[in-house]
C-alpha cells in the first residue's frame, strides 16, 4: 500500500524533524567533509545519560527509547546521516535504474545540520526566539565526495553544486548536465553571480531583502497572522508527537547492537495518524494541515516497524526497513531507511564565496508592492560581501 508506505517514511521522517526541531543529539558517528566546510561529530555529545554506555539505561524499553528521543534537545546541535541500506540486487524491476544509478544510491548520504549560534542548547535557543540567527545546513554526498551543499549562517545563504559530478554519479547524460550549466549561466546574465555556481563554486546570497519582502508582504495580506506556524507551535508539535508515539508503540528490547542498544518499535498506524491529527487541530497555524490527516482508510490493525538504537542514552540510529512496504514481493532482498543521529556539527562559512545580487529583481519586485527598501539592502549586501 503506498500509504502504508509513505506514512513509515512521514515516521522516520518525524522522529528526525523531531531531533531537528527541538534537539540535537550525542552519539556520533564520526567526521564528515562537506565541500570545503569540515563536520565534525562528538560522540555522546547532549542528551540526559541513561546508564552505562551501551547499556539499556535501566528503565522501560518505551521510557529508553522516548527519554533518548526527548533528551537530544540538551544539546547545541545534531546531523543527520540519511542513507539506504541494503544490496543493488534488492531493487525491482519496476524501478528501471541502471546499475550504476542503484550502486549511486546505496553509496549516497544525506546530511542534515543545524547548529545554534548562541552556544545554547537547541531547545533553549528555540524558546528564546533565536529565529534566523542559528545555522543549517543540507548536503548530498556519494562515496565520501560532496556533491551538493546549502549552508545558512544567519541571514546569508551559501550554496554550492557539482552538476558533472552529479550527473557521472547518477548516471544521467552529458547532456542534461549541460543543459543545467547553460540554464544557470543564462540566468546569471540578469542575476549577477549565479553563474559561479554553474561553474561548481560557491555562491553566497543575502537572505535579509527577501525576509524584508515577505514581511511586507504579510503585512499587506488579507490572510490573518494567525496561519503562520510559530516555534512554540512547533515545539507543540514536537511534544504531541512524542506523546503519540509513546502512547501508540509497543517498543521492545532486541538486544546490544553498534555499542548501545537496539529497540524495536511496532506502530499502531491508524491510532498515531488520528492523534497528531486531533493534536494540530489545536495548535495555531496547523489546523488546516490537521485535516489532511484522514485515518479513515487505514484498517485498524495495521502495523509498523521501526528499529532505533539508544547508546549512552542518546538516541543514534533509526531503521525503516522498507520490505515491510512490498506487499506484492517485488523488492529482491532488504532494503533499509538508515538515519544516523549524532552530535552538533561546526558550520562555517565556506571561504571564497561569489555574490549573488538579487538587487535588479527585487527592484522590479519593490516598484510593483510600492517600495525599493528591500531592493538597496540587496544592493549594500552584494557590495558587502564581494569582497569575501
Amino acid at each position: 500500500m503506498q500509504r502504508n508506505k509513505y506514512l513509515g517514511v512521514a515516521l522516520a521522517a518525524g522522529l528526525a524533524v523531531t531531533a531537528v526541531s527541538a534537539c540535537g543529539g550525542g552519539g556520533g558517528k564520526g567526521t564528515l567533509s562537506l565541500g570545503g566546510t569540515k563536520t565534525s561529530a562528538a560522540s555522546g555529545t547532549g542528551g540526559t545519560t541513561g546508564g552505562s554506555s551501551g547499556g539499556s539505561g535501566g528503565g522501560s524499553p518505551t521510557g529508553n527509547v522516548t527519554t533518548a528521543i526527548k533528551s537530544i534537545g540538551n544539546s547545541t546541535g545534531v546531523q543527520l546521516v540519511i542513507s539506504l541500506q541494503g544490496a543493488a540486487s534488492a531493487f525491482p524491476a519496476s524501478s528501471k535504474l541502471t546499475s550504476t544509478q542503484e550502486s549511486a544510491l546505496l553509496s549516497s548520504q544525506l546530511i542534515i545540520g543545524t547548529e545554534t549560534s548562541d552556544g545554547k542548547s537547541l531547545t533553549q535557543s528555540a524558546s528564546a526566539g533565536a529565529g534566523n540567527s542559528g545555522k543549517f545546513e543540507l548536503a548530498l554526498s556519494s562515496n565520501g565526495a560532496n556533491l551538493a551543499s546549502i549552508e545558512v549562517l544567519g541571514s546569508t545563504l551559501y550554496a554550492r553544486v557539482d552538476i558533472n559530478q552529479t550527473a557521472t554519479t547518477y548516471g544521467l547524460t552529458k547532456g542534461k548536465a549541460e543543459q543545467a550549466q547553460q540554464e544557470l549561466a543564462q540566468a546569471g546574465s540578469s542575476i549577477p553571480g549565479l553563474s559561479a555556481l554553474s561553474a561548481g563554486k560557491w555562491v553566497s546570497l543575502d537572505l535579509t531583502p527577501l525576509l524584508q519582502l515577505e514581511q511586507k508582504s504579510a503585512s499587506t495580506s488579507t490572510t490573518t497572522s494567525g496561519s503562520a506556524v510559530s516555534p512554540a507551535s512547533e515545539a507543540a508539535l514536537v511534544s504531541a508527537f512524542l506523546q503519540a508515539f509513546e502512547q501508540n508503540s509497543q517498543i521492545t528490547e532486541v538486544g546490544p547492537a553498534d555499542g548501545g542498544t537496539k529497540y524495536q518499535a511496532v506502530v499502531r498506524e491508524k491510532a498515531l495518524v488520528t492523534a497528531l491529527g486531533q493534536a494540530s487541530a489545536s495548535i495555531p497555524g496547523l489546523g488546516s494541515e490537521a485535516n489532511k490527516a484522514n485515518a479513515s482508510n487505514i484498517p485498524a490493525t495495521q502495523t509498523l516497524t521501526v528499529d532505533v538504537v539508544v547508546k549512552g542514552g542518546a538516541l543514534t540510529d533509526l531503521q525503516l526497513p522498507l520490505n515491510q512496504f512490498d506487499k506484492t514481493n517485488q523488492l529482491k532482498g532488504p532494503l533499509t531507511l538508515d538515519v544516523g543521529f549524532s552530535g552538533a556539527p561546526t558550520i562555517t562559512a565556506p571561504q571564497g564565496a561569489t555574490a549573488v545580487d538579487l538587487s535588479g529583481i527585487l527592484s522590479q519586485l519593490g516598484s510593483l508592492s510600492g517600495g525599493s527598501s528591500a531592493s538597496s539592502s540587496a544592493t549594500s549586501a552584494a557590495a558587502g560581501s564581494s569582497g569575501q
